[in-house]
């Protein structure tokens, strides 16, 4: 759900841009300012894309890797990855592929397609609610492809009109028409629930396209009516009628989850629900409406038989009583015979512990908890940096900052020949740090006169690369050459290097000179799918490269003096003019062309402002006015601006961060008047602007902040971060704040001092969902930055009944510090998958690290 307008500009200012193909005067196009909105944010089609020049089915060359077929923009500027979402006229479908795929339905007609797998949702589900484990399976099994549908009356299919009657039959004959129409022969259905009703009627209607042998897995679904009577909290059919009662525009996810936990549903199931709601379009509150249609989903009939040369697999979920009639557990154990003899098969499987919801798999780890330390471990005495958001590799730098070392995490295994194990301390040899993790390699980054930036790590998931960063000492009194910002530091030599993570080998390299990059934090860099932007604070400029495949770090363009491509030839060819004209012109005193231009960007900002001051007044009296009051008056303070910070929002949208010169070097920015731009890459406009005050902002940032996050489409595990825009305990918590500040401008101030956020700053563990468990956020978060260190355990408290201590983590000595009147600071390094983390005690004197294993034993 991206941000932004997709609506006719409303307004226009005149300013100079440059067009690569011709060049004319046009005019910038703001939808609004900051000052009085009449509307908040619009929402941006999901048409408005880069036009596709074709179908780009080149691959990486590592052997093992996720990979979706990739659309590539004309003249091959910027690659983009995405997984395939084509609107066909039948259903709505994505479809991902493993890395060893070579095939299209579009291209390679002539060839075979790869086994294939459908995954298909329950009743009020959509396709999204496979897309985790499709992408894993697309790891584990890399010849593969995986359909994922959104069945008729659910998710995006629910705006392509079908005719009555919504039954079993007719949803699985929509999924028959689309595979044959992608011309894909399934060799796995899998369905869950409403979906593994579907899947067996696709199988009991269809001879063709079903491949023979075919494996079809039922999650929860029996193949009888589904039994009255309650199931605990989340009775699908209690879920529909309460949800019928609801009005089809709700204003707020947050009041939808609410009214869902005060009915008794659990809150995973309020969360999942929610996700069915979309922004009314063309509403001019923020209100949501459902994607489903509540009407059209129907209960499903029964479908007896099992087809010659099919495999069914019932999967049962053990808490799941409302559902299973046991005559029709009966039915399947017999059948299990009899199947056999007519070339097919019947098995029935029970899923340990869970209800019907059973591809909601966080709440598994309430139970799988680090649950013993080993302290003060015997460890290299290096500076630990973080787990890759897939827990593939730990970071780590050596103490000279000189060179990169990674290892391997690795389980802790050792023998015990007693029947209780438990009862017994760990071997001496198991409290070692190489019993955790194996060193895979140790790189040397840095030159003689360079420092590896040890905060700076930016990993691209999908293709196990890794970006670092070296520089030399700080020249904090550089005097501003040619035109680089007064009052900036500059950095003689900056060096980006790509490393694949997976044996170390360094792929390319990217270098600044003479330049400034704020590398604290990842702040100056931020990374989204394949395309990275790199701020150069000194000369002003947002240098937009993007990782190829092969490794390559490849320049796209860079935004700031110039916004296209080629607006210095332009200018430059408009610049030759007869000498007698240059002549008379500099006799009357003005500059020369090369002094005269602002940059392009500050003056895409300046004719934005300038433009909604223009159009807010009719009266042509009352306009001039107030741009003497609001534009003239603040002209210079607005062309003194200087970009300080910039993320994606999207693949075309960048928000950028303005502010005075001594708020960009500070360290403590927040004190400064800061501002923020959205700035469309494709068209060279900004497209709003604000004051870090302004409610509107804030307003935005509350409801949508997971949109201000913009992770990259192929993380899976960045998903789960906890916000107050998807987790109702965050959201209490944001507005338990909001009501304590003394000054709710400050407050609002504060918030926003965050945007834009720095990229790959959270962790993504589990134990830092704000759904499971509760925990003191001023000692622990998933932010990444280090925090004051005490003495006394942090505790991890489970968010539900009955509210008990599940884990705890203490940083530093067993016994505690000796030495009470050391600083001491910490910092924590959660696994993101697994029940492993460490915690690292430092005090401010360069003495040795201590470092806690905190494990699941």
């Amino acid at each position: 759900m991206p941000l932004f307008s997709h609506s006719p500009p409303c307004c226009t200012a005149t300013s100079t841009a440059v067009n690569s193909s011709h060049r004319k005067t046009v005019l910038a196009s703001p939808s609004w300012r900051n000052c009085k909105l009449t509307s908040p944010i619009l929402w941006l089609s999901e048409n408005d894309k880069f036009n596709v020049s074709r179908l780009d089915l080149s691959h990486s060359r590592r052997e093992v890797k996720e990979r979706t077929i990739s659309m590539a923009l004309v003249g091959d500027t910027v690659g983009q990855k995405v997984d395939v979402a084509t609107s066909s006229s039948i259903l709505a479908y994505d479809l991902i592929q493993g890395a060893l795929v070579r095939w299209s339905s579009v291209m390679d007609r002539s060839l075979p397609d790869p086994p294939t797998a459908v995954l298909l949702h329950g009743i009020l589900g959509c396709r999204k609610n496979w897309g985790t484990f499709a992408r894993r399976l697309a790891r584990e099994f890399p010849t593969w492809q995986f359909l994922l549908v959104d069945l008729r009356c659910h998710g995006d299919s629910a705006s392509i009109k079908k005719r009555g009657p919504h039954t079993v039959a007719s949803a699985a004959i929509d999924v028959l028409k689309l595979v044959r129409e992608l011309r894909i022969t399934p060799r796995v259905l899998v369905g869950h629930s409403f979906g593994g009703k579907v899947v067996l009627s696709m199988v009991d209607q269809a001879a063709k396209p079903l491949a023979r042998p075919v494996r079809a897995w039922i999650l929860d679904a029996t193949p009888g009516k589904v039994r009255t009577g309650g199931d605990g909290e989340d009775h699908p059919a209690e879920l529909i009628s309460f949800l019928s009662t609801l009005p089809k525009e709700v204003p707020s996810k947050h009041d939808v989850v609410r009214a869902l936990i005060q009915q008794g549903f659990s809150n995973d199931v309020a969360q999942w629900v929610v996700t069915n709601l979309r922004p009314t379009p063309g509403s001019q509150s923020s209100s949501f409406s459902w994607v489903f249609d509540l009407r059209g989903i129907a209960e499903m009939k029964i479908v007896e038989d099992v087809p010659r040369g099919v495999h069914v697999n019932f999967l049962k979920a053990e808490r799941s009583l409302h559902r299973w009639a046991l005559e029709d557990l009966q039915r399947i154990h017999a059948a299990e015979e009899l199947a056999v003899e007519e070339g097919g098969g019947v098995e029935m499987h029970v899923l340990e512990d869970a209800g019907h919801w059973v591809h909601h798999a966080r709440r598994f780890y309430e139970n799988l908890v680090p649950s013993y330390t080993v302290y003060e471990v015997e460890c290299p005495d290096h500076s630990f940096r973080k787990f890759t958001d897939d827990g593939q590799y730990l970071i780590s730098f050596s103490r000279n900052n000189q060179e990169l070392i990674v290892y391997r995490p690795r389980w802790l295994s050792f023998s015990c020949k007693d029947e209780d194990c438990d009862k017994h301390e760990l071997p001496s040899s198991a409290k070692r740090f190489d019993s955790f993790f194996t060193q895979l390699y140790c790189v040397p980054l840095a030159s003689c006169n360079e420092l590896i930036c040890k905060d700076f790590f930016l990993y691209m998931e999908c293709n196990q690369f890794g970006l670092f960063a070296t520089s030399t000492a700080q020249i904090l009194d550089a005097p501003a050459v040619g035109r680089a910002v007064h009052g900036v530091p500059s950095i003689e030599k900056i060096t980006f290097h790509l490393l694949r993570l997976e044996d170390g080998e360094i792929l390319d390299k990217k270098v600044f000179c003479n330049d400034f990059v704020n590398l604290t934090h990842n702040m100056g860099v931020f990374l989204y799918d394949d395309l990275l932007a790199i701020v150069s604070l000194r000369y002003q400029t947002i240098h937009i490269l993007q990782i190829r495949d092969s490794g390559n770090l490849v320049d796209v363009r860079a935004i700031g003096e110039f916004c296209r491509e080629d607006d210095e030839l332009f200018l430059n060819s408009n610049a030759q003019l007869p000498g007698n004209h240059i002549e008379n012109h500099m006799q009357q005193g003005q500059p020369s062309l090369g002094n005269s231009f602002l940059s392009g960007v500050k003056q895409r900002l300046l004719s934005f402002i300038f433009q909604g001051l223009w159009n807010e007044e009719k009266d042509d009296t009352l306009r001039i006015q107030r741009l003497r009051k609001e534009f003239y008056f603040h002209f210079q303070d607005y062309v003194d601006l200087i970009i300080w910070k910039v993320q994606f929002l999207d693949r075309h949208h960048l928000l950028i961060k303005f502010g005075s010169v001594d708020g960009g070097v500070s360290r403590n920015a927040d004190h400064h008047p800061a501002f923020v731009a959205v700035y469309n890459m494709d068209t060279t406009e900004i497209v709003s602007f604000y004051q870090n005050s302004a409610d509107e902002l804030y307003l935005l940032f509350e409801q949508f902040c997971d949109h201000f996050h913009a992770t990259s489409r192929n993380s899976m595990y960045m998903n789960f971060i906890s916000s107050h825009s998807n987790n109702i305990h965050a959201l209490e918590q944001l507005r338990s704040m909001k009501d304590k500040a003394s000054s709710p401008s400050q407050f609002v101030k504060k918030m926003l001092a965050s945007l834009p956020f720095s990229c790959q700053s959270q962790s993504p563990s589990p134990y830092f969902d704000q759904s499971l468990f509760r925990f003191d956020d001023k000692l622990i978060s998933a932010t990444d930055r280090h925090r004051q260190s005490t003495d006394h355990p942090i505790k991890f408290i489970l968010r539900r009944y009955p509210y008990s201590l599940k884990f705890k983590i203490k940083p530093g000595p067993e016994a505690g510090s000796m030495d009470g009147r050391a600083k001491k600071i910490s910092s924590f390094l959660f696994h993101p998958i697994l029940p492993l983390a460490l915690s690292v005690q430092q005090t401010l004197f360069l003495q040795p690290s201590v470092v806690n294993i905190h494990f699941r034993r």
